[in-house]
């Protein structure tokens, strides 16, 4: 990192040695000169700032011993240490929410996943934009030691088949907007038995995605708001992250609690 800074600073004197030898005068010329020279100089500065030791593990705060390295015990952990500090906050959901407010309403939806049927090592799709659900549902699987497999609302056609094939998910989280995607590739998707709307499910006709049974996400919370209390290790599956498929179609790759951590 400091050769880079090194390398950047070198560029500013080759670009003012050029315009002092090789550029003829003129305004068009010296404008366009005195940009390159401040362009370098921002790269210089930034790569500097780089160079600077950084705040890293294990050396940033609080730090958990080994076998605290599970998101639901830091969740947890924090709702009693920082019930009251601000935990969560979405542009369009208004007030933060605080880490007692979060734990409680992950755990009020992880109870209604454990009552649905999801435990331990099962693979839920969460093919959704960013948004405060997301968050809240992806806490409130983990609580309960089930895999987060997130599609990108991008996907469709056989990208979206072939994520969704290889989870080996089969539950799946999605939007009603993002509902007509699903619906061409579901019939392909054998092990996919049910899916969980954020609005709209009273609306959607009977048989839409075929086999595919349609629920909606308000069904999955309860008023147990109490913890879980599922054991988990640092070693247990966490979440399956696709690759972005540039090279041809996107490979799952398994993430641990404690990568997360």
């Amino acid at each position: 990192r400091r050769s880079l800074a090194g390398s950047a600073a070198i560029s500013i004197k080759n670009v003012i040695l050029y315009k002092e030898f090789h550029l003829p005068n003129g305004p068009g010329v010296a404008t366009s000169v005195e940009r390159a020279e401040g362009c370098a100089r921002s790269v210089a500065l930034t790569l500097e700032a780089i160079a600077r030791p950084m705040l890293t593990y294990p050396h940033f705060q609080p730090h958990f011993p080994r076998e605290m390295w599970v998101l639901p015990k830091i969740l947890e952990h924090q709702a009693v240490a920082r019930a009251d500090r601000p935990c969560l906050s979405w542009t369009d959901a208004g007030k933060a929410m605080t880490f007692a407010d979060v734990n409680a309403k992950v755990n009020r939806i992880a109870h209604g996943l454990i009552a649905a049927g999801i435990g331990k090592g099962d693979k839920v799709v969460l093919y959704m934009p960013n948004s405060l659900e997301f968050v809240l549902i992806w806490f409130a699987l983990t609580k309960v030691g089930a895999v987060e497999v997130p599609v990108g609302e991008m996907q469709k056609g056989a990208f979206l088949e072939h994520q969704l094939k290889v989870s080996q998910a089969r539950t799946i989280i999605t939007t009603a907007d993002l509902l007509p995607r699903l619906t061409e590739v579901a019939g392909n998707v054998e092990r996919l038995k049910r899916c969980y709307l954020l609005s709209g499910a009273d609306k959607v006709a009977k048989g839409v995605l075929g086999k595919v049974e349609v629920r909606a996400v308000s069904d999955l919370e309860t008023t147990n708001d109490s913890n879980p209390g599922i054991a988990l290790t640092p070693e247990d599956e966490a979440a399956v992250l696709y690759t972005s498929g540039t090279t041809g179609m996107s490979k799952g790759v398994l993430m641990l609690h404690s990568h997360f951590y």
